[in-house]
C-alpha cells in the first residue's frame, strides 16, 4: 500500500474515534456521529482510494450523507412536540418554500431536457444532492439538540485547524501532501512555483469557505486566549496559501461587517481599520523592493480573469434566454458547442468525455444555464429570504446569532465568481446544517444553551 494511502486511512481513523468522543457528550449519539463523521473525514473520503466499486454506483460521501440520514428518519422515534416543534407564532421560514419550489424546477427541467442530457443518470443524481440538502435542513431543525449542535461546531473548528496546517505544508514543504499527485485535489499554480493550497479538500475556494466561516465561530465561541491566538494565526495562514482572492475578499468584508454589526464597540472598529491602514502602508515600501511580491503582483494579484468570466456570463445569457428550462446540465452538445466557440484553444470536447466540462463561473447562472430561468430565479430568492431571515434575529448580546448569517452570505458571496450551486458541496450542506440547527433555536429558545448565555466576544473582553 502506498504511503499516502496509509496517511489518508489513519487520518480518517483518527477522526472516527474523534467523532466517537464528542458524540459521546451529546444526548443524540447516533445523530450527532453521522453528523461528526461526514464533517470529519467527509472531504477526505472523496479521494479514489475510498472509492470502492461495490455497488453501481460510486459511494461518494454526501450520497453515504443521504443513505445514513434516511436510515435514521425511518428507525428512530418521532419527535416529541414539546422540545421540537416550530412554534405557532412564528411558523416555518419563508425561504423553505421556494427550496421546494427551485427543487421542482430543476426536476421538471431534468426531465423536458431528458434527451439532451449525455450523463442520463443526473435525472437522478442531481434531485437527490438537493433531497440531501432539504433532509439535512429538516433534520437540524426538528431532532438537532444544543449538545448536539455544540459538537458540531468543535468538529467543524478541529476540521478547519486541521486543514489549515495541511494547507501552510502544502505551500511549504510538500504541494502534494494528502492530496496525491493522482485524483486527490485540483493541483493549480499561483505564480512561479507556488501551488495554490487547498488542504484536505479538492480545490482552493472549498478551503477559503471554511477557513472564513471558522474565523467567525472563533470570533464568536471560543473565550480562551489560548485557542484564540493559536488557531486565528493559523487560519489566516491558510487562507492566505489558497492564493484566491475572492477568499481574501470576502475575509474582508465579513471582518470589517463584523466589527459594525457590534458597532456598540465603535472605537474599536475604527482603531482597526487605522491599523490595518498603517500596517499597509509601512508593508508596501518593503513589498515594493521585493522581487517575488511583484512576480506575484502580476501573476497572481493583478492577473486578468475577468475579461474570460465576463465572456462566460455573455454566453449564458444567450443561452438562458434560448432556452428557458435550460439545458439540463452542462453534458450537453449545445454547451460544448458554445463553450468550443468561446475557447478554441481549450479541449472542452477531452473534458466532455472526462465528465469534468468547464463550468461558469457564477453559481446564479450556472443554475439558468443548466436548470433554466425559473430555478435561477426560485435560487436566488432563497438565499435572499435566508440572508434577511438570519440578519433580522442578529443580537449584539448573542454573538452566536450571526453565525446562520454569515454561513449563508458567504455562500451568496462565493456564487458570484465560482459555483457553488451543487448542493453536494462540503460547505453547502453545512449551511443546511447550520440553517435549520438555528430555525430551530430561535423558534424554541434555544439559542441561548449553544452560546452558554449572553456570550461574550473574545477581542471584545
Amino acid at each position: 500500500m502506498e504511503i499516502l494511502h496509509k496517511k489518508l486511512i489513519a487520518y480518517v481513523i483518527v477522526f472516527i474515534i474523534i467523532g466517537l468522543i464528542l458524540s459521546r457528550k451529546t444526548d443524540n449519539r447516533i445523530l450527532s456521529f453521522i453528523f461528526l463523521f461526514w464533517i470529519l473525514a467527509s472531504p477526505i473520503l472523496y479521494m479514489p482510494v475510498f472509492q470502492i466499486k461495490i455497488l453501481p454506483f460510486a459511494l461518494h460521501p454526501h450520497r453515504l450523507l443521504l443513505i445514513l440520514l434516511c436510515l435514521y428518519l425511518f428507525l428512530s422515534k418521532p419527535v416529541k412536540q414539546a422540545n421540537y416543534h416550530l412554534n405557532k407564532i412564528e411558523g416555518s421560514p419563508g425561504f423553505e418554500k421556494w427550496l421546494y419550489i427551485y427543487f421542482v424546477m430543476v426536476v421538471i427541467s431534468l426531465v423536458l431536457n431528458y434527451p439532451k442530457i449525455q450523463i442520463k443518470q443526473q435525472l437522478v443524481t442531481v434531485p437527490l444532492e438537493i433531497l440531501l440538502f432539504i433532509i439535512t435542513y429538516h433534520i437540524a431543525k426538528t431532532r438537532v439538540s444544543s449538545s448536539v449542535f455544540d459538537s458540531i461546531i468543535t468538529a467543524l473548528m478541529i476540521v478547519a485547524v486541521t486543514t489549515s496546517i495541511i494547507a501552510i505544508l502544502q505551500i511549504l514543504i510538500d504541494p502534494y501532501f494528502l492530496r496525491g499527485r493522482y485524483g486527490g485535489g485540483a493541483l493549480r499554480t499561483a505564480f512561479i512555483s507556488f501551488k495554490r493550497s487547498s488542504g484536505i479538500f479538492y480545490a482552493e475556494y472549498e478551503l477559503g469557505c471554511l477557513v472564513n466561516l471558522s474565523i467567525i465561530l472563533l470570533l464568536v465561541k471560543y473565550r480562551s486566549r489560548q485557542i484564540f491566538y493559536i488557531c486565528l494565526p493559523l487560519l489566516l495562514t491558510a487562507l492566505v496559501t489558497t492564493f484566491h482572492r475572492l477568499s481574501w475578499v470576502v475575509f474582508a468584508v465579513c471582518f470589517i461587517s463584523f466589527l459594525f454589526i457590534n458597532r456598540r464597540n465603535i472605537l474599536l472598529f475604527i482603531m482597526s481599520i487605522l491599523l490595518f491602514l498603517m500596517a499597509a502602508d509601512a508593508f508596501s515600501s518593503f513589498l515594493t523592493e521585493s522581487k517575488v511580491f511583484q512576480v506575484f503582483k502580476e501573476e497572481r494579484l493583478l492577473e486578468d480573469t475577468l475579461s474570460g468570466r465576463f465572456e462566460q456570463y455573455e454566453l449564458a445569457v444567450d443561452l438562458i434566454s434560448d432556452n428557458f428550462f435550460g439545458l439540463g446540465g452542462y453534458d450537453t452538445d449545445i454547451y460544448y458547442d458554445k463553450m468550443t466557440e468561446l475557447n478554441p484553444i481549450e479541449d472542452n470536447r477531452y473534458l466532455r468525455n472526462k465528465g469534468r466540462p468547464t463550468v461558469i463561473h457564477n453559481g446564479y447562472l450556472s443554475i439558468g444555464v443548466q436548470y433554466g430561468l425559473l430555478s435561477m430565479f426560485a435560487y436566488i430568492v432563497m438565499i435572499l429570504m435566508m440572508l434577511l431571515y438570519f440578519a433580522r434575529r442578529i443580537k449584539i448580546s448573542d454573538k452566536m446569532t450571526i453565525v446562520p448569517f454569515y454561513a449563508v452570505f458567504i455562500w451568496l458571496m462565493y456564487n458570484m465568481s465560482n459555483d457553488f450551486s451543487t448542493f453536494r458541496l462540503y460547505f453547502v450542506i453545512l449551511v443546511a446544517l447550520i440553517s435549520g440547527s438555528f430555525v430551530s433555536f430561535y423558534n424554541n429558545s434555544g439559542i441561548s444553551e449553544v452560546s452558554g448565555g449572553k456570550t461574550k466576544c473574545l477581542i471584545y473582553q
